[in-house]
């Protein structure tokens, strides 16, 4: 279960109007941290400094250094200039004299401090640090004081886990629910150990389901296999993909299908990329189509695609199939015609972004279509606003009004069906590369195909490119990961 900030948001403003001060919310998250740092730290009579910002994060720190000056030398820095919220003024207000405060902060301070609590943004810092707070940073990450940040660390974005320059945590204490930074894959780098306070908070997301779920081990379902089946029981699927330039693209969609365990790959290619495919992968059933002037398939080969993938459980079409009328025409015609699952890549969904209208006609075949963040900017400009911004909303709006299942491809992967929304966190850098999307779409094709539904072909798919990019960072450097030496590691991932 992961939360955004505007999840956060929405559901302290339910917890409000159910009668439920924003102070009683920072007494609440002040004295959990309190509690937590009692029963787990070692803290009678250490030095302990509080670095504190002007919001409420500097609101619950304060109030954390208010519960455990009785047992320690307790200490707050206000580094960020004057207190804004009425919360953290009040908190200042009800704290004891026992509590230094220091108007200025030097490098003594980090040096005699034992425990050093990081209270200076939240979960709405966005963008980077002044350089006065980088300064601070690199003193704070220096220290060999044991470092806690209060729910994120500062200089890291909440919901996307970047950063510039932020202070490096040995632990992370998380209020309420994990957020997306907590999930990236470089989150124990940034936010150390993370543990989560859950409270009252955590209940409305539970009750009011304001969570989004991250795909995880316990969340996807891979094909099964009946000791008797044989290649027909495991699927039939249909790839329309490769030209004379992208050659490549069709050879990468055909070996993570072949590898993900799908029973039969057709491959619809012009002739060039038929006879190089079948020197490769002979297992591969080609069917050399005619080519246009632009060394793409012609839009001639209609009548011949949808008679010979008339058995196929599924069709993927677009991977390196060139931008031009014919590609946008071969993908219209499937949209209207066929009934089984269709996959939407690369310059298949290029060919729709004149006409994202004919998603929305009545047809028989559930689509999946799996666009970058620009592509999908390039389809969806009657969803987005004038900035482009709203991602999340049209992404929303996108697949209600069109039905489709939309994977948005990113370093965060976002999945949008039915009014069911997951994030996938799964996979690395290595990960940025062309020819990783070729890889994700034989996947989910070919999990498709063996009669998985949309949704569960996709999240399977994200998690078997993850955990394979991941095996194989363990034994060599990202840099050198090539999306074409996945496939080759799918059966190790799959039998673990």
């Amino acid at each position: 279960m992961l939360v955004t900030y505007k999840g956060i948001k929405k559901a302290e403003e339910i917890l409000f109007n159910s009668g439920r001060s924003y102070w009683e919310m920072v007494l609440d998250a002040g004295k959990s941290i309190a509690l937590y740092m009692r029963e787990n730290l070692d803290i009678k009579g250490k030095n302990i400094l509080f670095l504190c910002g002007r919001g409420n994060n500097a609101a619950d720190a304060i109030v954390a250094a208010t519960n455990i000056s009785n047992i320690c030398n307790a200490s707050i820095c206000m580094v960020n200039g004057e207190l804004k919220t009425k919360e953290a003024q009040k908190a200042l207000n009800f704290m004891p004299l026992s509590v230094a405060i220091h108007e200025n902060i030097n490098k003594d301070m980090f040096e005699t401090a034992d425990i050093i609590v990081d209270g200076i943004f939240g979960i709405g810092f966005r963008g980077e640090m002044s350089e006065e707070l980088k300064q601070l940073a690199n003193m704070y990450n220096s220290s060999i004081a044991y470092k806690i940040a209060l729910d994120i660390p500062s200089g890291v974005e909440c919901d996307t886990g970047k950063y510039v320059s932020f202070f490096k945590p040995n632990m992370t204490i998380i209020m309420s629910a994990k957020k997306p930074a907590h999930f990236v894959n470089w989150a124990k780098h940034t936010c150390g150990d993370m543990y989560v306070i859950k409270n009252d908070i955590t209940d409305v997301i539970c009750e009011n389901k304001i969570y989004t779920d991250a795909v995880n081990k316990n969340n996807v379902t891979m094909p099964t296999y009946l000791p008797w089946s044989n290649k027909s029981n495991n699927g039939r699927l249909a790839l329309i993909c490769g030209s004379n330039e992208y050659i490549g693209a069709a050879l990468l969609a055909c070996s993570s299908a072949l590898r993900s365990g799908v029973g039969y790959v057709y491959l619809f290619s012009v002739e060039k990329v038929c006879n190089i495919i079948n020197q490769k992968y002979p297992e591969v059933i080609c069917i050399p189509m005619e080519t246009n002037e632009y060394g793409t398939i012609d839009k001639k080969n209609i009548k011949t695609i949808l008679e010979k993938t008339a058995n196929c459980n599924a069709i993927a079409v677009g991977c390196g199939m060139g931008d031009n009328n014919d590609t946008e025409r071969i993908v219209q015609t499937l949209i209207n015609r066929i009934s089984v699952p269709l996959i939407i890549d690369a310059d298949g969904i290029n060919s729709i972004k004149n006409n994202a209208e004919v998603l929305q006609i009545e047809r028989e075949c559930p689509i999946i279509i799996t666009p970058h963040i620009g592509e999908f900017k390039r389809i969806a400009t009657n969803y987005l606003d004038e900035t482009q911004n709203n991602i999340e909303s049209a992404a929303c709006e996108f697949t209600t009004t069109t039905g489709v299942t939309l994977v948005l491809k990113d370093f965060i992967t976002k999945v949008y069906s039915d009014n069911y929304n997951i994030w996938s966190f799964m996979g690395n850098s290595a990960l940025a590369k062309a020819g990783s999307g070729d890889v994700l779409t034989g996947i989910i094709a070919s999990f498709t195909a063996q009669g998985l539904a949309p949704i569960e072909a996709v999240k399977s798919a994200l998690y078997l490119q993850g955990k394979t990019v991941c095996y194989l960072s363990k034994q060599n450097d990202r840099l050198s990961i090539l999306p074409s030496d996945l496939p080759k590691y799918f059966g190790i991932v799959l039998k673990k």
